[in-house]
């Protein structure tokens, strides 16, 4: 009777044909630690006792006990909140799943004990649907009563310009080689500056200024108006490819 203290009311739920010797054993044992009578009743007849008991023993002289469903939901009933349930058992296998699909909490691991094993269980302190109150945490908001300056975000070396030499991520050394799919813009500056150093054209034939009547048909300044010889004239960079 480890299970039980002084004042407890003790529930004994037994059913087929227990020895009459244990039954009273239990009973005396049970009185010596509560003080209190025990209650003794056949799994067949009992109703339950709505919240009565403090610790409900079922199987203790009958550990061949198979309770259904609906059995169970009577032992539940009786018991207190935090009540304790001892379950006495021949066959571990399953047993704990069941208490727990039962509505029985902290669940111990099987003792074995004559002729079986034994489980604890508990009965949750709470009543099924039971609510409570959940206090507020801290929480932030997207709105403050104050703006933040912007130039407070920034620091000294945020506004130090940018090296245009170092402004190349391309780790190559020596000429510029602009790496592929380049997107730190060296590939533009790199075809300006083809555009830029490219050698002034020269004519082959000496009429290009002419205008187009005295212009080959390879020649890159057809479409263009007639100009003076030596004038600096401007091509389009599409028609150099």
């Amino acid at each position: 009777m480890e299970h039980v203290t002084p004042g407890d009311n003790v529930l004994l739920l037994w059913n087929g044909q227990p020895e009459l010797k244990a039954l009273e054993e239990f009973v005396e044992t049970a009185k010596k630690t509560s003080g209190k009578e025990a209650a003794v009743e056949n799994l067949d007849f009992f109703k339950g006792r709505e919240e009565y008991f403090e610790v409900v023993f079922v199987g203790a002289v009958t550990p061949r006990m198979k309770l259904s469903p609906s059995e169970w939901s009577k032992v539940h009933k009786s018991l207190k909140l935090s009540g304790t349930l001892v379950y006495s058992t021949d066959c571990s296998t399953g047993a704990a799943k069941e208490l727990k699909l039962n509505g029985f909490i902290k669940v111990s691991e099987p003792k074995e004990i004559k002729g079986g094993v034994e489980f604890l269980a508990q009965k949750p302190p709470y009543k099924l649907g039971a609510s409570t109150s959940i206090g507020n945490q801290a929480y932030w908001l997207l709105e403050t009563g104050e703006l933040i300056d912007d130039d407070q975000l920034l620091h000294s070396d945020d506004c130090v310009g940018v090296d245009p030499s170092k402004a190349y991520v391309c780790p190559e050394p020596g000429p510029k080689k602009m790496c592929k799919n380049c997107t730190c813009y060296l590939s533009k500056d790199l075809e300006k500056a083809k555009i830029d150093t490219a050698p002034p054209l020269k004519s082959s034939c000496g009429s290009c200024y002419l205008g187009d009547a005295y212009r080959c048909a390879e020649c890159p300044y057809r479409g263009l108006p007639s100009f003076k010889p030596g004038e600096n004239v401007t091509l389009d960079p599409d028609l150099l490819k």
